[in-house]
Order: C-alpha cells, then structure tokens, then sequence
C-alpha cells in the first residue's frame, strides 16, 4: 500500500496549493472528523439528509439501524450493524451482506453510518485527508475537508487516477452540507472514459444537502425493516397485473410450460415479463430447461420461447433480434390457419452458422434456422409468438418448438392467465 500512498499523499499537498481560507482556524483533523461522526449521533434522535440527485439516507446510529435510497436507481437498503440488505434488480431477490475490511483499507471512522452516507465514508475510508477550514460554499460559511484515494486496478496497482472529494460542514452543527467528487489523473496518464450513462468522469458533481434529526418516535414502526427492501422484488402476480392495466388479456403459457417436446418456464428474473408502458407492449420470455447430460441437473437456457403481447388493431411489433447480426434478418413466409384464422409463420433464412462465433466458444455446423414467428389475435390482444434455436452439441435443435408445427402447437396452447 505504501506505493499507493504517497501519490495521495502528494495529490493532497497539490491540492493544498488549489486550496484558499482557513489558515488561522484552530481546528485540527481529529476534532472535524470526530465532530462530523457525532453530528449525526444523539439518543432518541435519527439522522436524516436528503440530496439533491434524489438520495436520501436516515441513521440511527445509537441503535446502529440505516436506511438508504440511491438518487439514481430509487432503490431502497437498510442495515443493522455492519449488515446491509439490500435488492438485485438483476436477480429480483435480496441479498444481505456484511461487511469486512482487510488490514489495507483505512478506517478514521469506526462506525458503520459510513457505509451509508457518502460525504462520512470518504472522511473515513479517503487514503489522504487535507482540513481546509472555513471557507465559503454555495454562499454560506462552512468548514470543508478534502479527501483523495487513489483508483487502482483488480490487480491493485495505481492507475495515475485519483478520486477527489471536498466535504462541507456547518460551522456550528458539523452536519454535512454538500458534498464534491471528481476523478483527477496524474499529468502524462490516460484519461478515463465516460461511464456507462455517459458521464464524465472529471467533471466536478456537486451535490447539496437538507439534513435533520428527527424523534425516533415519530417515524414509522418499519422504517428500517428488511420487508422494505424484500416489497421491491417484484412477483409474477404484480407482473400479470401490470399487463392488465394496458387493457391487455394476459395470454401466455403458464408459468411453466412442459410436455413430450420440451420443458419451458419463467425464470425468476425481472426478464420473465417486460412490459412497456410507453409502448403498450408487454412479453412473456420463457426459457427452455436444458440437461446437459441424462444424470446431470437442469439449467435454463434463456429466451427460448416469447409471447409479445399488444392492442389488436395498432400494434407493430419489433421483429426478433439476434446478437451477432446488425439489420433486419431476411424471413420465409407461410400462410397457415390456426384458431381460426389465417395467418403466417415467418421463418429466418439465417440459422447460427451464418453469425460470427464467439471468441473462445466451439461453434457447431447447423441447419437449424434462427428462429420462428407467427402473429395472431385473440379478442383484444395482439399477440406475436417467437420460437429461437437451441443448437445442441451436434447442431441438431433442442427447441422442438422452433418449427412450423411447433410454434402453431404453442399458439394454440394459449391461455388468459388468471
């Protein structure tokens, strides 16, 4: 860690060149820091802030409860101790973890409020500290600290980038004011490129807070119950619902659906059902439980079968995608009759061996096409169903589904969930 620590070392003394105020304060790093831990402490009492990129955070930290909502995403976690549970949207479930902290990692602060609150987790966790003093923010007298880390790679060696942050604080309550963070990079290194949302990651974000302590008394019984956070995950049945609310009629295939030709089910992931207010679309996206071997457990293969769902009359649907293919994918077309009605399958001319192979994956010759697709109506509801190919080790289709005849069987097995 020594490598890592004097380059923060030095980026602090560049910053106390930067920096302007506070030279005849008398107030050292201890007492800011001490000071700033208790502001949010006090019996009876919970610490409130909310910021203005929508966080919000409430610690109790006599009694060690939190609750945090994240200012991008509007998710909610809570904590007891150094516990935190917290919801995977990605999962749909929740998760509780404790945290640890090896003997590398910095602690000023030993209190788990600051895993909860931004601005106290960098005066806690920051490799280099630096006590401005007083000094002006957003117009107001306030006493500001700023911090520095460096921002090393997964093999722990310093990138050249350092991540900055400035803490305010009241000059009477200690309480946090606004918060700075920024990524800086050493002169002659690289410049990091934009996040994922496009941000830039050397520009200055600000963000500004109302704080509080409020009677524990007069806050809700569950403010900090894990049931807050497990009422994100959302279920099948809330799902179904929200179709129904586009005044569209769930047609689907169960939950899970399985007979000679296959076994097919939802998997427990907020993919199983997309719906799109916008659009007012919604998709039931099974996937196809495969068996690797006769004695070998089952695993999901995902996006075998989708049932898109829209107003009869005015929907166009999206036709199918497929990872490796930029454009529209040339299709068959087969006038057919089913329900009732006539209609067609639309079949892709490409099958898997026309798409470039993975890097690093064993790709086998096949005739199987990409996929299938048939539109049809039932009452109110549009309804386009998609078969994909499940090429098995021998390039023969696993998805008994993905033919004419199949996907005919899956249109007529159709039914209004309940």
């Amino acid at each position: 860690m020594r490598a890592l620590w004097a380059p923060a070392v030095l980026m602090m003394a560049a910053l106390a060149l930067a920096a302007c105020g506070g030279g005849g304060d008398a107030l050292s790093e201890e007492d800011v820091l001490r000071k700033a831990a208790n502001a949010v402490r006090a019996e009876g009492m919970v610490f409130h802030a909310q910021g203005d990129d929508g966080s919000e955070v409430w610690i109790d930290a006599v009694n060690q409860h939190y609750r945090k909502r994240d200012g991008k995403t509007g998710l909610v976690s809570v904590g007891e101790g150094w516990k935190t549970t917290s919801y995977d949207p990605l999962s749909n479930q929740t998760k509780t973890e404790e945290t640890q902290f090896g003997p590398e990692v910095t602690v000023r602060i030993n209190d788990p409020s600051t895993l909860w609150f931004e601005p106290l987790g960098a005066l806690s966790f920051a490799q280099g500290i630096r006590l401005v003093g007083r000094t002006k923010g957003d117009g107001e007298d306030v006493i500001a600290v700023e911090t520095a880390s460096p921002i090393v790679d997964a093999s722990s060696r310093g990138t050249g980038s350092f991540l900055v942050g400035r803490v305010e604080l009241d000059v009477n309550t200690y309480l946090v004011t606004a918060f700075e963070r920024r990524v800086t990079v050493a002169q002659g290194q690289p410049t990091p490129t934009p996040d994922l949302e496009g941000n830039d990651p050397l520009k200055t974000v600000r963000i500004r807070y109302e704080t509080e302590l409020v009677p524990a008394d007069s806050l809700a019984a569950d403010i900090f119950s894990t049931e807050v956070v497990e009422a994100q995950a959302v279920t099948l049945s809330e799902n179904i619902q929200r179709v129904r609310d586009l005044k569209l009629t769930p047609y689907w295939l169960g939950e899970v659906y399985r007979n000679a030709l296959g076994s097919f089910r939802l998997p427990d992931s907020p993919e199983a059902v997309v719906v799109d207010p916008e659009k007012r679309q919604a998709a039931f996206q099974y996937a196809m439980e495969v068996q690797a071997t006769a004695d070998s457990p089952f695993f999901l293969a995902d996006e075998a079968i989708v049932v898109r769902l829209g107003p009869a009359g005015d929907t166009i649907f999206d036709l199918p995608t497929v990872q490796g293919f930029a454009g529209q994918i040339p299709e068959d077309q087969e006038v057919v009759e089913v329900l009732g009605q006539r209609t067609v399958v639309y079949t892709s001319i490409l099958t898997p061996s026309d798409l470039p192979c993975p890097a690093g994956a064993q790709c086998v010759a096949t005739s199987v096409p990409l996929y299938h697709r048939l539109l049809l109506t039932l009452a109110d509801t549009a309804i386009q169903v998609e078969t994909f190919a499940k090429v098995g080790s021998q390039g023969q289709e696993s998805n008994q589904y993905n033919t004419k005849d199949g996907i005919l069987a899956l249109a007529q097995a159709l039914t209004a969930a309940q």
